[in-house]
């Protein structure tokens, strides 16, 4: 079930119709893996109908979170009406705790906002799927 909203719900605010918009964070030191992450994080995207308006390459991938402009600026963009969904490689682009990346996730949630990782969360094991098996 999907959190995003596509009624019009901003009293002064012209309403937004189509797919939503969709920002790519990318935190990796070597531009040419920057490169292929931001790529397979547009084409995961764009296979869902989303449209990528923004990538964002982090050049401090080694500093806090709090304290990254690339993510600052993501955050701003997540935070008003011009991307509903933040695309990243994987949950170690935001921290390599795990845990944190959950943490997230639940804040962009809060903010009705979607915070993704293409790769690197292991997939929800299907019902009835480990009786199979055996």
């Amino acid at each position: 079930m999907s959190l995003i909203s596509y009624g019009c719900h901003t009293e002064g605010q012209p309403c937004r119709h189509g797919p939503p918009h969709a920002t790519v964070y990318v935190a990796v030191g070597d531009p040419h893996e920057a490169a292929r992450q931001a790529a397979s994080c547009r084409t995961y995207a764009e296979n869902r109908a989303w449209r990528v308006v923004g990538t964002v390459i982090e050049p401090t991938p080694d500093l806090p979170l709090e304290r990254r402009e690339g993510w600052r600026r993501v955050n701003t963009s997540a935070d008003g009406e011009a991307v509903e969904i933040v695309v990243v490689h994987s949950p170690d682009a935001v921290d390599a705790d795990a845990g944190v990346f959950q943490c997230l996730s639940e804040r962009f949630r809060k903010r009705q906002k979607v915070l993704v990782a293409v790769s690197g969360i292991p997939e929800p094991e299907q019902p009835g799927r480990r009786e199979k098996s055996r």
